[in-house]
């Protein structure tokens, strides 16, 4: 795996690693709502995530765009004395 790719898949898997997290913290935060009368009595009307909901939407959002920028521009330059073979070993 190239280095470019290797980056790719970094973002992209620290996004859906994140996409995971907060659905399991919207399921944990359903479950309770529906089940544990202590935490959300019967007359709670509304329940408000907090702030580190939206950070974690955003951060994910973050990720995502890193690893579609690093995809899309990461293209190989050719003919550059970059690309040219190199001889590894005794001369």
């Amino acid at each position: 795996m190239t280095r470019v790719n290797g980056a790719w898949c970094i973002g992209v898997c620290a996004a859906a690693c994140l996409l995971v997290c907060i659905e399991i913290f919207e399921g944990g935060v359903s479950y309770a709502k529906e089940n544990l009368r202590m935490v959300y009595p019967p007359d709670t009307r509304y329940h408000v995530y907090g702030y580190s909901f939206g950070l974690a939407w955003s951060s994910f959002a973050l990720f995502l765009l890193a690893g579609i920028a690093i995809l899309i521009y990461s293209r190989k330059e050719k003919n550059t004395a970059k690309d040219q073979m190199v001889i590894l070993g005794r001369l």
